[in-house]
């Protein structure tokens, strides 16, 4: 005689379907916050990347502007190697920020785009990704001094997003959604 039922449980003959359980507010919350978030740091990096070049001479203009005392106007009119070589070393500063931001916010974005069915594995690397995506667009937004205002805007926009998304990610009807999800499999 065995101890393991012999009728079958659950959805079987003469039983009705069960019904299909609905996605809560707070992983839809969770979708949009992690998206936002992850969409306003790849946004960071595509406008650091695209207006870099312009915005690096200017970052050049104001440091070899401390070194010599005179005005960035004056510097910028008349060149040099100076200015050349600050300009250099501003852009490079630039592009690294840029993918700094890139990286964890794409994978910010389609970690929340793969999270439809709270999987708990989709939220561990997107909490990761949200992280990371945190540390740099906060010290990105920090440096006021290297970012115009639509940058600064959109780092601050991401880090939030991802102080935002991580409890977001972790509340108990996601937990229940993906567990009802995961027995109706």
């Amino acid at each position: 005689m065995s101890t393991y039922p012999t009728t079958p449980t659950g959805q079987h003959a003469g039983y009705p379907m069960a019904a299909a359980p609905t996605k809560p507010g707070t992983l839809w919350a969770a979708l949009v916050v992690t998206v936002l978030a992850g969409l306003s740091a790849v946004a960071y990096g595509v406008i650091t990347l695209a207006g870099g070049v312009e915005l690096a001479r200017e970052i050049g203009a104001k440091a070899v502007s401390i070194v010599t005392g005179e005005s960035v106007e004056a510097i910028l009119a008349e060149g040099g190697s100076f200015l050349e070589a600050a300009t250099t070393v501003a852009q490079g500063t630039l592009e690294v920020r840029a993918y700094l931001l890139i990286v964890p916010g794409a994978l910010l974005l389609l970690f929340g785009l793969l999270m439809g069915k709270a999987s708990t594995a989709v939220r561990v690397l997107a909490t990761i990704a949200a992280a990371f995506t945190l540390l740099f667009g906060g010290i990105v937004g920090l440096d006021s001094e290297a970012a115009t205002t639509i940058m600064s805007i959109s780092s601050w926009v991401a880090a939030l997003g991802a102080v935002a998304c991580i409890p977001l990610m972790w509340l108990s009807p996601n937990g229940r959604y993906a567990k009802a999800l995961k027995q109706q499999a």
